[in-house]
């Protein structure tokens, strides 16, 4: 029977001072993984103090590959919930929007004006002042970023 030997990857890993390790397949939070080597935990105490001074150390690591992308799985199905949480959300928010300003803008106009459901509605000029005032605010984020870029890229340029 023929053992077979793990392949074994050198890679360059990017650790800042919070702990927190950088790989391209995935970025985790950093605290004695077991797929480090014990080799790690010495390099990195050697290196607190350089720590602290730059922000940011790099350093190289032999990993097995499986257990690497064991790793990058855990983290993908992680970042997966996260991803779906916050996509659920902004959906949720979005169609609650949608449906009030619906029922605001068009139905709202076809009920008697004395009846109990207009004490949950603004009254109708804001059905354009609301929309108009955001687009604005949009706009003027807009231009401050693109005038930002174009600073920036001047000043790599110079």
């Amino acid at each position: 029977m023929k053992l077979l030997k793990p392949q074994i990857e050198t890679m360059k890993i990017m650790i800042d001072r919070r702990g927190n390790a950088s790989i391209p397949e995935a970025t985790f939070r950093f605290n004695g993984c077991a797929w480090f080597t014990m080799g790690l935990q010495t390099v990195r105490e050697r290196e607190r103090e350089r720590e602290i001074e730059i922000g940011l150390i790099a350093i190289v690591v032999e990993v097995e590959r499986r257990t690497l992308s064991r790793v990058a799985e855990v983290t993908d199905i992680t970042m997966e919930l996260a991803d779906k949480a916050v996509g659920f959300l902004l959906s949720y928010i979005s169609l609650s929007i949608f449906t009030y300003y619906t029922f605001w803008v068009i139905i709202l106009p076809f009920v008697n004006s004395d009846h109990f459901i207009h004490r949950y509605f603004l009254p109708q000029e804001y059905a354009i002042l609301i929309p108009v005032f955001a687009g604005m605010v949009l706009l003027c984020f807009l231009c401050i970023f693109i005038g930002y870029v174009m600073l920036k890229s001047k000043k790599k340029k110079a």
